[in-house]
């Protein structure tokens, strides 16, 4: 579902939203092991939250995308 989403990136207008969704399919990735999926939406997630001025989503993708 969320895959759909994502596919749907071009015709949403919002960074915001655009990088709270790359944030929720880099966390699913994670929890489904796919850790190279993962970080490629969770940088995707920061990039677009820094355009979108979103600073929690900002942090929040910055926290997953460091190993713990």
């Amino acid at each position: 579902l969320l895959e759909a989403g994502a596919s749907l990136h071009p015709q949403v207008d919002n960074p915001g939203e655009i990088g709270t969704l790359h944030y929720l399919l880099g966390i699913a990735y994670i929890r489904l092991g796919k850790n190279d999926a993962a970080a490629a939406q969770l940088k995707t997630a920061l990039e677009q939250a820094r355009d979108a001025n979103d600073r929690r989503t900002a942090e929040e993708a910055l926290r997953s995308i460091v190993p713990r």
